[in-house]
């Protein structure tokens, strides 16, 4: 019981304690508010005075201004004064940049005028064509000339099949590519191709047919160019017998590349202009003799040297031979003399053995 009066008492010290400071704080703020309410007060009528003055001092600034400064001159006062006498009464004074301006005559402005047409483009140039419509695949050569159906060959040689395939030319490019590589042309047109190649116009009964790929085959056309002479050939336009026999036997002509194709040999044209094609042959098949019939080259030697004896020949100059040991042969000729008989048979054996 003791303990808890004791409790008691020192609570409600306590808490009047606590009351007594915020009384006193209280007044303190109390007094500070008057204190502060009082400057307040006084610092509104500082706020008056201090505006009254401002007034009173910018009065006092402009007067003394206005006084101190002169009045501000006009641009009229400032103009020289010019005196005029009578006889120049009547002259009026125009300023120069008036003077000039009366003077000068007004530019023109310059009016949009309307807008510059195009030029047309100029026609192109007719284009050549650069093939013909064929009649047929297996008929390459029989092309459209001059709506007709007409078989072309080479205005030159008048050949209508290729030197090396043995196939016929494709139509007008293809005797086109055979001038360029046969005959050695360097430049020439599609139109002077066609102008001056080889023609025959179809009839219409041989025209269907070539339509239908039921035609029994053209004439095989093989031309002779000079500059590419066959080595069958000896001069340049003679036949060899072996192919001229070989074209003659119709028997021969199946073992041609055109096969189904008859080949006739004609006699050639030498004048272009009349476009007649000559016709050759193909290279000739004839058999080669039996290796036991040919001669070696050692009786070769023996022969020649043998011959040359019994014509009662001097002994000629040593035969100049290659690296190999190998007489040279010049142009064709065979001129096997040697100096000693006995020394070329050494040779011979040396060589065999």
């Amino acid at each position: 019981m003791a303990n808890a009066f004791e409790r008691f008492s020192q609570d409600v010290a306590r808490l009047t304690t606590q009351a007594n400071d915020l009384r006193s704080e209280k007044g303190r703020l109390e007094r500070q508010i008057g204190l502060l309410q009082a400057r307040y007060g006084d610092i509104d009528g500082l706020l008056a005075e201090v505006q009254e003055q401002s007034i009173a001092l910018a009065r006092n600034y402009t007067g003394i201004i206005s006084q101190a400064t002169p009045d501000r001159a006009t641009p009229e006062d400032t103009k020289p004064v010019i005196i005029i006498d009578d006889e120049e009464a009547n002259i009026n004074v125009t300023p120069r940049s008036g003077r000039a301006r009366q003077l000068s005559p007004p530019h023109p402005r310059p009016q949009p005028g309307p807008a510059p047409q195009p030029r047309p483009a100029p026609p192109p140039p007719p284009s050549e064509p650069k093939q013909h419509d064929i009649i047929h695949p297996k008929y390459p050569t029989v092309v459209l000339l001059d709506s007709a159906w007409t078989e072309t060959w080479c205005g030159t040689c008048g050949a209508n099949v290729g030197a090396a395939r043995r196939v016929f030319l494709s139509g007008v490019s293809g005797i086109s590519h055979h001038r360029m590589y046969m005959h050695k042309e360097e430049s020439f047109k599609y139109q002077d191709v066609v102008a001056t190649c080889g023609r025959r116009v179809l009839g219409d009964d041989e025209a269907a047919q070539m339509k239908a790929g039921q035609h029994p085959g053209l004439k095989v056309r093989v031309g002779r160019v000079e500059t590419r002479q066959s080595p069958f050939t000896k001069q340049a336009g003679e036949f060899s017998s072996a192919a001229a026999a070989r074209a003659a036997d119709p028997a021969s002509t199946g073992n041609a590349r055109l096969s189904g194709f008859a080949i006739t040999p004609t006699v050639a044209s030498t004048t272009p202009s009349a476009l007649v094609p000559p016709m050759g042959t193909f290279s000739s098949t004839a058999p080669t003799p039996a290796a036991e019939d040919r001669l070696t080259e050692y009786e070769i030697f023996h022969n020649l040297e043998a011959e040359a004896k019994a014509a009662g020949t001097p002994r000629a100059r040593k035969k100049q031979r290659t690296s190999t040991g190998q007489p040279k042969y010049a142009d064709g000729d065979f001129d096997y003399t040697i100096d000693d008989e006995e020394e070329e048979e050494q040779r011979v054996r040396q060589r065999a053995g």
